[in-house]
């Protein structure tokens, strides 16, 4: 199936970014980024980078909704790498809203980690810090619309509230990625603005 052509001519080419979910995780849902590039070059997309081989995908598309970004996105996936994973979209506007809210002293590093929880739109709403409770004195959490911000000392690794995360629902509606990638790919955007 052939997904409507993408051309800069049909007004506004809108920036987007696209968190694929669990991809390239333990040998698992492989993904080469070179050919998911090129599958979405074929589809019309333009402006199309990845970074790294986790899942982090920037294009444009003038004709798409993000709810058609992400089934687009997902049947690629499917068809041409027999992958069925989800897929989140955000408009590079708004991942820049959530990089920039990132506290300038958090850094993912040998004495921190600190990543961005990305939120399905069935969980973003600010009593996710309820249903994914911080340990006091252990980690630092904030919610902004969109995402989780957390933090912790490495040294506390063992003891943070994300451990249990896994095992429970809210974590099949978040893609998480740390604060360095997340720079990086605000970087990334603010380069093709």
């Amino acid at each position: 199936m052939k997904f409507a052509q993408v051309s800069a001519a049909q007004g506004n080419n809108m920036q987007w970014v696209a968190l694929l979910r669990g991809i390239n995780v333990g040998g698992r849902n492989k993904v080469p980024m070179k050919e998911l590039r090129h599958s979405l070059e074929k589809e019309g997309f333009s402006r199309v980078k990845s970074y790294i081989a986790s899942g982090n995908i920037i294009l444009n598309s003038s004709s798409h909704t993000g709810r058609e970004l992400t089934g687009t996105i997902e049947t690629i996936l499917q068809r041409d790498f027999s992958v069925d994973t989800r897929v989140l979209i955000l408009r590079g506007s708004k991942f820049q809203q959530i990089a920039e809210a990132i506290p300038g002293d958090w850094e993912n590093d040998k004495e921190q980690k600190s990543d961005v929880l990305f939120l399905f739109p069935e969980d973003d709403s600010r009593d996710i810090l309820s249903r994914v409770p911080p340990r006091e004195g252990i980690d630092t959490a904030h919610y902004v619309p969109g995402a989780l911000l957390w933090n912790v000392l490495r040294r506390n690794q063992g003891k943070t509230g994300l451990q249990k995360i896994t095992s429970t629902d809210i974590y099949k509606s978040l893609t998480i990625r740390n604060v360095n990638t997340v720079r990086k790919i605000s970087s990334m955007l603010n380069q093709d603005s």
